[in-house]
């Protein structure tokens, strides 16, 4: 995946000690944003200086820095662990904890 465009979805960094100073001239910070950080936005617009304009389910729309969003397919795996994490509902996750609550059986039977 090339760089990212409009319709993409990003996940945003989590740390607010880490995004509140990165904010300083691409948008500004409000306390409101704090709600979005560590979660999935849709890339929604850019403006004249790279900022990205982010729909953010639950939280609303607001301009980040490039540098506190990470494209999914970048591929790191907490990326791909909190994307794979985000998607799983209710039932997905009672099959995987049933899964591993198998295999950890299996390791105390065996150890």
């Amino acid at each position: 995946h090339g760089p990212i465009v409009v319709g993409d979805e990003v996940l945003l960094i989590a740390s607010q000690d880490h995004v509140v100073p990165l904010q300083f001239g691409h948008g500004g910070w409000s306390t409101r944003m704090a709600h979005c950080l560590g979660r999935f936005g849709r890339v929604a617009t850019f403006n004249n200086r790279g900022d990205v304009k982010l729909d953010m389910p639950g939280c609303g729309a607001f301009l980040w820095n490039p540098a506190v969003i990470e494209p999914l397919g970048k591929g790191c795996v907490t990326t791909l662990c909190a994307q794979a994490m985000s998607r799983l509902d209710d039932e997905g996750a009672a099959v995987m904890l049933l899964v591993l609550l198998s295999e950890l059986s299996d390791t105390k039977g065996s150890g």
